[in-house]
């Protein structure tokens, strides 16, 4: 709910009327057509954004008050905070123009791109592909840099080899700037012949200059440029799942310490079984649960050392010991081994 409000505000921002077009200049032609350019839709009135911007804000200030409980002590500690500062600057310009509706003024106050800030900052504490590209454009940046840089070494050799009275030199290499252009043009394949034919009608030895750049750009750099991203990705994950990992340990092991009322360091099977009762009566969709025999078979194998008691290394084994999964897994061997019985009995 609380991202479906973060990309309502952008939504809304995008749908209505910019503020800059109420200036005079602007105000009589845009007022002719009153849609949105290119999308030929009519823009939102001020009112109507007015009314979802407040919706949308109480909803995302709700977000962040509950934030403020149970992100503290976490990575994500800080997240409330600036959250707050966001939404108080977008919750000021709404205030704003709400009293300049109520003077019968035109709007003309606006905080763009906070918008778009606010769905970072809740998009951020999400594993999902836009955490991982923010996360990863600092690591882009600097291939990117690396490339403009091949690309602009490349271009300043192209200034030493071609002769500055060819045609190609004249037209392709005049400055620096276009030089590095023309390399980008080449580079991407828009038209790539175009830039080379001069000097090919000059000396067909260009074609070296060209030809080994297209080799090291096209097929080597850019492919690197892939290949680091592909490890990037592959980096995302493990960290991912890793943090998913260590997120599940530390709150078994806060299950167990709330469990373990007495701070004894362990927990009896007794515990243990009231636990399982409740977590198939309410967590895991089945219809028959298990009876006390097998909580008992499910116990027995949760409990690695055999010394009657489930300490909190045991207890870290909960799900993968007596999750649904496992307990199809026991009906399973039984029904198996009572079918062998039984052929054998005939």
């Amino acid at each position: 709910m609380f991202r479906i409000a973060a990309w309502g505000l952008v939504l809304v921002h995008i749908f209505e009327r910019p503020a800059w077009t109420y200036k005079a200049s602007v105000q009589e032609h845009w007022d002719d057509f009153g849609m949105y350019p290119s999308f030929g839709l009519p823009y939102l009135p001020s009112a109507a954004v007015v009314v979802l911007e407040v919706a949308f804000l109480l909803t995302l200030w709700m977000a962040v008050g509950m934030g403020f409980g149970y992100k503290l002590g976490t990575n994500y500690a800080y997240m409330p905070y600036f959250s707050a500062l966001v939404l108080a600057a977008k919750s000021t310009a709404v205030l704003v123009s709400i009293v300049q509706l109520g003077i019968g003024r035109d709007p003309s106050f606006t905080l763009s791109p906070v918008e778009a800030l606010m769905c970072l900052l809740v998009e951020l504490q999400y594993d999902n592909n836009i955490g991982y590209l923010v996360r990863t454009i600092p690591k882009f940046g600097v291939l990117m840099f690396a490339l403009a840089v091949a690309v602009c070494s490349y271009t300043a050799l192209g200034f030493l080899v071609i002769d500055p009275s060819t045609q190609e030199a004249q037209e392709y290499f005049p400055s620096f700037g276009a030089g590095v252009w023309t390399m980008l043009t080449v580079l991407n394949g828009s038209n790539w012949p175009g830039p080379m034919i001069p000097a090919f009608a000059q000396n067909r030895a260009y074609c070296v200059y060209f030809f080994v750049y297209i080799v090291m750009g096209n097929w080597g750099l850019l492919n690197l440029v892939l290949g680091f991203n592909y490890l990037f990705f592959q980096q995302e994950q493990r960290g991912i799942l890793a943090m998913q990992e260590l997120t599940r340990l530390n709150n078994l092991a806060e299950a167990f310490r709330i469990l373990d009322a007495e701070q004894k360091g362990f927990l009896t099977y007794a515990q243990v079984d009231d636990l399982l009762q409740e977590m198939y009566g309410f967590y895991e969709e089945m219809r028959d649960g298990p009876t006390a025999a097998e909580r008992y078979e499910l116990i027995l194998v949760l409990d690695i050392q055999s010394n009657m008691m489930i300490d909190e290394n045991d207890f870290s084994f909960l799900e993968e010991k007596c999750f649904a999964d496992v307990l199809k897994r026991l009906r399973s061997r039984k029904r198996k081994l009572i079918r062998y019985l039984s052929l054998i009995h005939i």
